[in-house]
């Protein structure tokens, strides 16, 4: 109600920079991020421009997939002597995103030193590991990731890819019980992978399974 109220306010008040300024952090705050980024971009035209409004241009950039322009604004708000820890974060990503592996890869190992709850920044680093061919130094970070997201679908197909690739079937296999015990939903996405080993792995699972049924069926009649 207060970012609401604050809003219709700005609205109402008048159209100078520290107006757009003050309304574009209440739209931040709603996560309306088109609204945040035209209020702070032009609040850039006014007198008194802060070194952290080109932060959150940056921030809202990146969750626009505006990837270059989250880049340059993030490094500009750092050049300008702006610190926030999640200017690592996002412009990671972002570089990420680019692939632009060995820059992401810096800034998501700082982001990490003070933050170590984001399973996505440790999903990040276990993908350019694997593209880098560091597939010990992957699946430790895949594998960090699930451990603080364990819901995360993507996560595990990814550690089971990795699995294939180190020749771990029976690793890959238990990922793919774990997945299709979380969701029987999850079995289509595994279908959507193109990964044929994946996908015989997965047909396996199922025949398994009904035979075990089927069994069990026979038993009880």
């Amino acid at each position: 109600r207060v970012l609401f109220r604050s809003t219709v306010y700005l609205n109402i008040v008048n159209d100078d920079g520290p107006m757009h300024w003050n309304r574009g952090l209440c739209y931040f705050n709603l996560r309306n991020f088109e609204a945040s980024l035209l209020d702070f971009e032009a609040s850039l035209l006014g007198t008194q421009v802060t070194d952290n409004t080109y932060y959150y241009i940056g921030v809202c950039k990146s969750y626009l997939q505006d990837d270059e322009g989250a880049v340059s604004n993030l490094n500009t708000a750092e050049e300008l002597g702006y610190y926030n820890i999640m200017i690592f974060r996002f412009r990671g990503v972002s570089n990420f995103m680019l692939h632009n592996y060995e820059e992401a890869k810096v800034d998501l190992l700082k982001f990490i030193q003070h933050d170590k709850s984001d399973d996505t920044t440790y999903f990040l680093l276990g993908g350019i590991e694997e593209k880098k061919g560091n597939y010990e130094e992957a699946l430790n970070h895949f594998s960090h990731a699930i451990f603080i997201n364990g819901e995360e679908t993507n996560y595990y197909i990814m550690r089971m890819e990795l699995y294939f690739k180190m020749n771990q079937k029976e690793k890959a296999k238990e990922d793919l019980i774990k997945l299709t015990e979380l969701s029987p939903k999850n079995e289509a996405l595994i279908i959507d992978t193109n990964h044929p080993d994946l996908q015989a792995m997965l047909e396996e699972l199922v025949e398994e399974r009904k035979n075990k049924n089927n069994k069990k069926g026979w038993f009880e009649g």
